[in-house]
């Protein structure tokens, strides 16, 4: 066994060493400690396939082994930056999922080649100077170049990420580590880069030596372990403190609910003393929620009335304390001030619903009749482009009614606006009882209105539905301490017959209206008024 055997073989063992002792560590920073557990794991079986490398009795021995070796060699960048993203407190860099995906795209991608073909190496030769296996790569291709790429890509941020964080840290002892990573990759590096990536492509005498350089990271991680404490939470300030010093109230009862331990935000809340409140039965301070405390809701939001009179909005979140062997032991209740966003909430929603109605109230100017409650004219015109865009699509026909209340113009002038506006009312009502699904009723202006028959056919059911219409209005109208007859005169026409043209539409049922009028020559509406005495 050469000397380089047994080097390899120490690292290993060093490191297997590192990887236990780590993972026995109390777990003040469990990501950490994996991520450098995992660093020691993939290091020290670096070292040991490197072993079988310099120990091969061929080439091609020395070569099989060499495939293991270079996959830890590959994966080592990739766990020594997650190991520094965390050490150095930089966890927001690798949050999103898509950057851990392409952080490890690289590494994979070099394993899965280099499984196929080492791309360091094109073969192994025994070394005059070393009399162990060290490898030739004399034409280097672009998975080299890649390798160098990938190396830079991880350590640079490594080496900023270590240097920035020993300029902001405020301890000596982090100055002092971050600079002791710096320094000790810096070699590995380097001496990695002369033996196994320069010399093998000039000459071939030195074999694959930066796993044997691993033993200097591995004596600087063990004494800043163990020196430095650095996975310890250092200069930290004691649970006490930390307790007394949150915002937010919090409660520690016994099983029971008695009161046993409080911070100081709660002495402010409730207006008491510590001693005051120590001992007391929770439900006491908050005789409402005596049943919500007691069961096994963990969070609530409660309204409290405090000793002054104000009124505060709680929320709490309570979880249970468990002892060493894992039984209930009492109960946390950590309770948060929601007083301002509840009524910032209350205002917003007043604020909220004034919106809705004047939002309502636009509307129903924009597209109602304010007299008859009717679509009014200019919704009917949207209505009517609608249905000629549907029409024009499906080939389904429509129909257009004009109406209009005969002799109103003479009830407006004889009894005024008032008596004119309860007729319009009335007529529409009138409309709207014979409304089918598919009609479209609206008031153009004046006394003029309009129906859209959605999928009319022929004139025989426009017959019918005009028909209908006229027999509604067959019935007098009686207004206050007045009766009058109401006549309607009704023109139709279908879209396909004015040459889907909603113009040459409202032409024809127009027209048709005045036909009508004139055909019936019905009486005014005011000569049948007559004054009931």
């Amino acid at each position: 066994m050469s000397a380089f055997s047994l080097i390899a073989f120490a690292n290993f063992v060093i490191f297997m060493f590192l990887f236990f002792y780590i993972l026995s560590l109390k777990k003040y920073q469990l990501t950490l400690n994996i991520s450098s557990a995992l660093i020691c794991l993939v290091l020290g079986f670096w070292n040991f396939f490197n072993m079988f490398v310099y120990m091969a009795d061929s080439g091609e021995e020395a070569m099989s082994w060499y495939h293991a070796a270079a996959c830890c060699m590959f994966l080592f960048p990739l766990f020594t930056f997650y190991f520094f993203v965390r050490f150095t407190k930089n966890d927001h860099l690798v949050k999103s999922i898509w950057v851990k995906i392409l952080s490890y795209i690289l590494p994979v991608t070099l394993i899965i080649r280099n499984l196929y073909r080492p791309i360091l190496a094109e073969r192994f030769v025994k070394s005059d100077i070393t009399h162990v296996w060290a490898y030739e790569n004399r034409s280097p291709s672009v998975w080299y170049y890649v390798i160098l790429l990938y190396l830079l890509l991880y350590f640079i941020p490594i080496f900023v990420m270590l240097y920035q964080w020993q300029k902001k840290s405020r301890y000596r002892i982090d100055r002092k580590i971050a600079i002791g990573f710096i320094a000790i990759d810096s070699l590995v590096l380097l001496i990695g880069f002369i033996t196994d990536l320069l010399l093998p492509v000039f000459v071939s005498v030195v074999p694959p030596a930066a796993n044997l350089s691993l033993f200097i990271f591995a004596a600087f991680l063990w004494f800043a372990i163990r020196h430095y404490h650095m996975f310890h939470i250092r200069y930290a300030p004691t649970a006490e403190m930390i307790f007394q010093t949150i915002i937010d109230p919090i409660v520690y009862t016994d099983q029971a609910f008695h009161i046993v331990l409080i911070n100081a935000s709660v002495k402010r809340l409730f207006s008491y003393f510590a001693d005051e409140l120590t001992g007391k039965y929770l439900p006491d301070i908050l005789p409402e929620y005596e049943q919500l405390l007691s069961s096994e809701k963990k969070s609530a939001d409660i309204k409290l009335e405090l000793n002054d009179g104000s009124i505060k909005y709680l929320m709490y979140n309570r979880s249970t304390v468990t002892n060493v062997k894992g039984q209930a032991a009492g109960e946390i209740f950590v309770f948060k001030d929601i007083t301002l966003k509840v009524k910032e909430e209350e205002e917003l929603s007043l604020i909220n619903q004034k919106y809705a109605q004047a939002a309502e109230e636009m509307y129903y100017s924009a597209n109602y009749d304010a007299v008859t409650g009717l679509r009014n004219r200019e919704s009917f015109f949207r209505q009517l482009a609608a249905e000629k865009e549907k029409a024009d699509l499906s080939g389904d026909d429509f129909a257009l009614l004009y109406l209009d209340l005969d002799g109103f113009k003479q009830v407006n002038d004889t009894y005024g606006h008032s008596t004119g506006d309860i007729v319009l009312n009335i007529t529409a009502k009138r409309l709207e009882s014979i409304q089918k699904d598919n009609d479209f009723i609206a008031r153009m202006g004046g006394d003029e209105f309009v129906i859209l028959i959605m999928g009319a056919q022929d004139h025989e059911s426009l017959k019918e539905r005009i028909f209908e219409i006229k027999k509604v209005f067959a019935d007098e109208i009686k207004v206050n301490s007045i009766t009058q007859s109401c006549n309607i005169s009704v023109g139709a026409a279908l879209y396909s017959e004015a040459g889907n043209d909603t113009e040459q539409l409202i032409r024809m049922a127009d027209n048709a209206m005045y036909s009508d009028k004139k055909q019936e020559k019905q009486q005014s509406i005011v000569g049948s008024i007559q004054k009931q005495l």
